[in-house]
C-alpha cells in the first residue's frame, strides 16, 4: 500500500481478547505507521497462532513553503512561494495563475495546491487590506449639563490614544474641554480634535406681572429674570 509521506496509518491486527506481537515487539492490537517497510504480526488465541504482513510505502510529499495569512497597506504588496522546486512536483493556484510565486497587490484568499506523484498538499494565504486610519469626532458642539457624548474614534485594526492617556476607542464625557484623539495602524496615524460646551438648557424665566415707570427707580423698567445663559431674547407687547 502506498501513502504519503506524514500520513500516520492505523493497523489493526482485531481479535479482541488475543495476544499479539509485532516486528517491533509491540504488543497492543493496534499500532501507528508512519515510515515504508514491512510491517507485520503475529496473534495467538486459544493455543492457536495466525500470522499476517503487510508492506507499506511512504512517498514524499510536496513541501509547502510557510505562508501565513497578511495584511497589506494600500499601494503595497507581499510575495508569496508555494513551493520549492523540486523537480518532479506539480503546483497549481485555484485562480489559475500559472507560477508558483507571485506578488499580491490585491486582497483575497489564495488557494493553492503542490503534488508529487500520488501525494498532494494544499494550503490557502488570506491577504487583507488596510487603510490609513480616518478619524472625525465631528463639529465642536454644545451639549445640554446633565447629559453625556460619546465620542468614536473606531478604525480597523488601529491603537488610539486620546488626549488624557486612554487607549480605547470610544470616550465618554460629560464636561466642558477639548478633546483630541490620535488613531494608529500599521499604515499610518490620524489626528483629529473636538470642543465640547456644555450649558443649562432647563432654563426658568420669571415675568413681572407689572411696572411703574415713573422714574422713581423702582420699578421703572420692565424685565424678566432667568437662571441661565441666554444667546437670545425678544419681548413683544399685543395691548396694554
Amino acid at each position: 500500500n502506498s501513502y504519503c509521506s506524514g500520513d500516520i496509518i492505523t493497523l489493526d491486527a482485531g481479535n479482541s481478547g488475543a495476544t499479539y506481537l509485532w516486528q517491533n515487539g509491540s504488543t497492543t492490537q493496534t499500532i501507528f505507521a508512519t515510515l515504508s517497510g514491512m510491517y507485520f504480526v503475529g496473534v495467538t488465541t486459544g493455543g492457536c497462532t495466525g500470522r499476517d504482513t503487510v508492506n507499506l510505502a511512504f512517498d514524499p510529499s510536496p513541501i509547502l513553503f510557510p505562508v501565513t495569512d497578511t495584511t497589506i497597506c494600500e499601494g503595497t504588496s507581499v510575495f508569496l512561494d508555494i513551493t520549492n522546486i523540486i523537480p518532479g512536483f506539480s503546483f497549481q493556484w485555484s485562480d489559475g495563475y500559472p507560477d508558483p510565486y507571485r506578488i499580491i497587490e490585491d486582497e483575497g484568499t489564495y488557494v493553492a495546491t503542490v503534488t508529487s506523484g500520488n501525494c498532494s498538499r494544499t494550503s490557502s494565504f488570506t491577504v487583507r487590506k488596510l487603510d490609513i486610519p480616518e478619524v472625525y469626532l465631528g463639529e465642536d458642539t454644545v451639549l445640554c449639563i446633565g447629559g453625556q457624548w460619546v465620542l468614536n474614534a473606531y478604525s480597523p485594526s488601529s491603537t488610539y490614544l486620546w488626549q488624557d492617556g486612554t487607549t480605547e476607542p470610544t470616550y465618554t464625557t460629560n464636561y466642558a474641554a477639548t478633546f483630541g484623539v490620535q488613531v494608529t495602524n500599521q499604515c499610518g496615524i490620524d489626528v483629529d480634535s473636538i470642543e465640547l460646551e456644555f450649558v443649562e438648557c432647563n432654563c426658568f424665566v420669571v415675568f413681572p406681572s407689572a411696572f411703574t415707570p415713573n422714574h422713581d427707580l423702582k420699578n421703572d423698567e420692565f424685565n424678566f429674570k432667568y437662571d441661565c445663559l441666554a444667546y437670545k431674547s425678544t419681548l413683544k407687547i399685543y395691548n396694554r
